[in-house]
């Protein structure tokens, strides 16, 4: 009797980004205001591997978060 296998890889997927392993192979997309720090704890609870923070803008970084954008 010949076993029947899965249709599909056992497992999640996981790759890797130079020496740093994302397990599973599942990224979060920085948006701003939405990806705070209580987001991102569901997102990795809900098995998300790779997670990142807001973004910032370059101007705001250097002025203290007083710009004033044109």
């Amino acid at each position: 009797m010949i076993p029947k296998t899965p249709p599909f890889p056992v497992g999640l997927p996981c790759t890797e980004i130079g020496p740093v392993a994302v397990n599973p192979a599942v990224a979060l997309a920085p948006m701003a205001g939405f990806t705070g720090h209580p987001f991102r704890v569901l997102a990795r609870e809900f098995g998300c591997g790779l997670l990142f923070s807001e973004m910032i803008h370059a101007r705001a970084l250097l002025c203290g978060g007083n710009a004033v954008f044109f």
